[in-house]
């Protein structure tokens, strides 16, 4: 998913990982599921904001995230995930807007409403 292997997730990364699944996902689709996933805010998503999204609730991240922050390469190239992953990563990723994209049409429909606005 990281195209230019800079270690963390952008809006484009998220855009071609998606149309490269057969999604077709606009950039605003794009920025509203990063805004919902990052978790700090600094605009591109982390091995933290990752861990979180994908790992059962009963992971604690905090502890198990201390031994993934330093990356050592010794010389193995880098691998693709399998595709049963990248599916699986990509259907979790396709639920998450498809209910954000619902999520802002029902405000936007409360907001029409005369006792919401």
């Amino acid at each position: 998913m990281d195209l230019g292997l800079k270690n963390y997730i952008d809006t484009f990364d998220i855009v071609a990982f998606m149309r490269d699944n057969n999604s077709i996902v606009t950039e605003d689709d794009a920025y509203l599921l990063m805004n919902h996933l990052d978790r700090d805010k600094d605009g591109k998503l982390g091995i933290s904001d990752l861990t979180i999204l994908l790992a059962s609730p009963s992971f604690d991240y905090r502890k198990k995230i201390k031994g993934t922050k330093t990356h050592y390469d010794y010389g193995a190239s880098i691998k693709k995930v399998s595709y049963d992953i990248e599916y699986a990563v990509f259907r979790v990723l396709e639920l998450e807007l498809e209910l954000l994209i619902e999520i802002e049409q029902i405000k936007q429909e409360l907001m029409t409403l005369h006792d919401w606005s």
